[in-house]
């Protein structure tokens, strides 16, 4: 026997509506929706409880469930639409992507023909980096997790049955689930964002209302008052939540109870005509194909235009291709293999066997660097290779110093020698690079941490999703501790700003005078790049006019440069530093770019720091 069919509720398109226009909107950079990410949490609570709902019907009339009728219908559902993305995503990466981007694509594309974007992605670099914004198929992360509960989920519905055996466990996992999503969005932000298990509270809440909750009676106070409150919660989340918001967690049920609420009023509400108007429920029939499209668009976009921020006429643009596409691969697309033909599945299995086996293939092909070098029109200047080569270089000097001292004894101090502590965050290496260069009789020691500047609560400011965090703070803590600084005979600071400001750093050179540190050298900050500028020297060349205008200039550095004087140390500007003849150098004789990501400085360009101002530093460090 097959289950029935549950009655159709325009209202729970409508809520999908709600969820994916949050995403979409969040994506082509609508600043009032700093948390449209939290749109995907409504999708898991929806899915959850359709799923469950449809389980546990069928396992009611049937006494079992058909695990082979399952897999179909979710493969029919969400793989057609998905595939096709994924090949028209491969095509425009062959004609848009550098080479080094375009193997990093190829990785991706396997993973998603797989079902497994969210973890390659964990492995790869947090939601929020910068990087991000280049990769056409992160998106599909979110596919990724709602494939493996699909994947688990029946069977655990075989073995507890619905019920109350399936309710507790379903609380259990639900706890658990919690719990480690909290514990992780602080110590592990990626592993919480991105992986099945600290999602599984979102589905386990819509699992719940779907199975264990009395159904809303019509027109009641309880309905409307549900309503309401539900869709205030997921704008609290839409518009109130942003980069900052640890997430998952405890934060993730603010919308995913939001979402419970409003699946829960449904149709009883007398505000359901919210949900259930012809634009709503358009928008959520086709919100997965939305889904699909809509993040490859602005990648390629970005791509295109070499910058990661989009104009208003941009971004309207982007919102009108998105829906059009969205509309027609649902209705090209999605609609006409959701149903099972006449002539049955065999066709469909297959061709779905060949297509996994072409994208497969196609990853492949596209992570081997021979094959990428073919597309002529794609010429590198700066090969991936050479990308790999400059980045690690700058970690070159520090190697060599550490191996000479042993590792384990790297950061010791020497008797005899003027001992320096560099502090700061992923730049630090670039201070490091200019000071070992210029004063080499120098014992100089280093205290750095990918985005981890010094500030006394750093967990206060520091972005969420920060992957150390337990270790910036104990970094910073060492450095707010006068005893540890000193021990040096100067300190030399060098830090990138961003959600650190001046007023941070400022801060923290007057707690070190407070603490009586005579001795600090402050650098500046230089300018910066709207993409990887290997990326943009393969797209115009290296003509330094043509790059200058798609350079960002260096953020101001006023306050801490007087901050500086007044406490009688020593600011170095690095923009006078990399200026030759009145032009920022870009690159320089050689034609060694300055940076090989977005802003952090080259080996070369780095140890060129103190070329002009190294007396200046000797007669003030030497004193």
């Amino acid at each position: 026997m097959r289950s029935a069919s549950p009655a159709y509720v325009p209202e729970i398109d409508g809520l999908r509506a709600i969820a994916v226009m949050a995403v979409i909107l969040f994506h082509v950079q609508v600043a009032a929706l700093s948390g449209g990410f939290a749109g995907v949490d409504v999708f898991f609570v929806i899915s959850g409880y359709l799923i469950t709902g449809g389980l546990s019907r069928e396992l009611a009339e049937n006494g079992t469930l058909s695990l082979r009728r399952f897999y179909l219908r979710r493969a029919r559902r969400l793989l057609p639409a998905l595939y096709v993305t994924l090949f028209a995503s491969a095509i425009a990466a062959v004609v848009l992507l550098s080479h080094h981007r375009l193997m990093a694509f190829g990785a991706s594309l396997v993973s998603a023909a797989l079902s497994i974007s969210n973890i390659h992605f964990y492995l790869g670099s947090g939601y929020f980096d910068a990087a991000s914004d280049y990769k056409p198929l992160l998106h599909t992360w979110s596919l990724g997790v709602e494939e493996q509960f699909y994947l688990l989920w029946p069977l655990l519905l075989l073995v507890a049955r619905t019920g109350r055996w399936f309710r507790l466990l379903a609380v259990v996992l639900f706890l658990l689930a919690l719990g480690f999503a909290e514990w992780l969005s602080h110590a592990a932000p990626a592993a919480a964002f991105f992986l099945a298990p600290f999602r599984i509270h979102e589905f386990v809440i819509g699992a719940l209302l779907a199975t264990s909750v009395t159904p809303c009676v019509r027109g009641g106070v309880k309905a409307d008052a549900a309503l309401v409150v539900g869709l205030a919660l997921i704008a609290v989340a839409i518009f109130g939540f942003g980069a900052r918001t640890a997430f998952p967690g405890l934060n993730a049920l603010v919308p995913c109870l939001g979402a419970a609420l409003v699946l829960w009023a449904g149709a009883a509400s007398r505000w359901a005509w919210l949900l259930s108007n012809p634009v709503s429920v358009y928008l959520g029939r086709t919100s997965y194909s939305t889904y699909l499209v809509h993040w490859p668009l602005v990648v390629f976009l970005r791509v295109a235009k070499g910058r990661e921020h989009f104009t208003v006429k941009e971004q309207v643009i982007l919102l009108a291709v998105t829906l059009v596409l969205g509309h027609l691969v649902h209705r090209l697309v999605e609609q006409r293999l959701r149903q099972v033909p006449a002539w049955g599945n065999r066709r469909f299995l297959v061709g779905l066997l060949l297509s996994t086996a072409t994208l497969l293939g196609a990853g492949w092909a596209m992570q081997q660097e021979s094959w990428v070098q073919m597309r002529s029109w794609a010429a590198s200047q700066v090969t991936p290779k050479e990308v790999e080569l400059r980045r690690k270089a700058r970690f070159q000097l520090r190697q060599q110093v550490c191996t000479a001292k042993g590792w384990d004894h790297c950061d010791d101090l020497v008797p005899g020698k003027r001992n320096a502590l560099v502090i700061g965050d992923s730049h630090a290496v670039d201070a490091y690079n200019a000071f070992v260069t210029r004063f080499p009789q120098d014992n100089i020691t280093l205290s750095d941490l990918g985005g981890c500047p010094p500030h006394p609560s750093i967990d206060q400011i520091v972005m969420a999703g920060h992957p150390d965090l337990p270790k910036c703070l104990e970094l910073n803590r060492k450095r707010h501790d006068p005893s540890y600084l000193h021990r040096y005979d100067y300190i030399v600071i060098n830090v990138y700003m961003d959600w650190y400001t001046e007023q941070h750093l400022a801060a923290y050179l007057q707690f070190l005078h407070d603490q009586g540190v005579r001795k600090v050298v402050v650098f500046g900050q230089t300018w910066r790049v709207s993409d990887d500028l290997p990326e943009l020297v393969n797209r115009v060349g290296l003509d330094r006019e043509r790059l200058m205008a798609l350079l960002k200039p260096a953020p101001s550095d006023g306050l801490v440069e007087s901050t500086a004087a007044q406490l009688g140390y020593l600011f170095v500007s690095k923009t006078a530093a990399l200026t030759s003849d009145g032009h920022f150098d870009v690159f320089d004789t050689r034609e060694v770019l300055f940076t090989y990501d977005m802003h952090h400085l080259s080996l070369e360009h780095s140890m060129r720091l103190l070329e002009k101002s190294a007396l200046v530093v000797f007669s003030y460090v030497g004193q």
